[in-house]
């Protein structure tokens, strides 16, 4: 099985994840998310050192540039990003996907329900295909630029989401299965 729009016989629910609904939680995704960040921009700070994102030694003008592109890196980032999950689940289960914004997180949802090893995909995917595109313009761009794309490559805020059903699932036996339905993630397993 890789993705129905019905509930497989015999499952029932295992958890669910609403980050709109439990604030406590999504406060708690984001601080770990700002710890793991934390010793990426230190090691960033040794590749590069983190003042060059603020200086104006190429001119006043480039660093506004440099500014304005790393907010509009942010904003293509995200839509990008979900596009990503979107792709994803529409290969695995053919069903049409929903993207939105709730006004913390951008969403791609779907109806369907997937297997444990394809909502894996599905949360990976745009972590590791814009991971990648991001880290060969990290050592493409110039000095002064880096901080512009690696800021953009660390925003990792909120992705845990997906990863955090997932991550419920593996406590557990094998045929269990996920729905990403945008802002929440349902886990499911097999009844006893």
């Amino acid at each position: 099985m890789r993705g129905t729009l019905t509930l497989p016989d015999g499952y029932a629910g295992l958890c669910s994840i609403d980050l709109q609904k439990d604030k406590r939680l999504a406060l708690l995704i984001n601080g770990l998310a700002l710890l793991i960040a934390l010793p990426l921009v230190f090691l960033g700070n040794r590749i590069v050192p983190l003042r060059t994102l603020f200086s104006m030694d190429d001119g006043f003008g480039f660093y506004f540039l440099r500014l304005g592109m790393l907010t509009a890196g942010y904003a293509a980032y995200v839509v990008l990003h979900e596009l990503v999950h979107g792709v994803c689940m529409k290969y695995f289960s053919g069903a049409p996907v929903r993207y939105g914004f709730t006004g913390l997180y951008a969403y791609a949802g779907s109806e369907a329900y997937f297997t444990k090893k394809c909502y894996f995909i599905i949360a990976l995917a745009p972590v590791a295909v814009w991971g990648v595109v991001l880290l060969a313009l990290c050592m493409l761009v110039p000095a002064p630029w880096f901080w512009t794309v690696y800021l953009i490559h660390r925003q990792h805020r909120g992705r845990g989401r997906r990863l955090l059903c997932g991550m419920a699932l593996c406590r557990n036996a094998t045929g269990h299965s996920c729905a990403g339905r945008g802002s929440g993630h349902d886990g499911l397993q097999p009844r006893a």
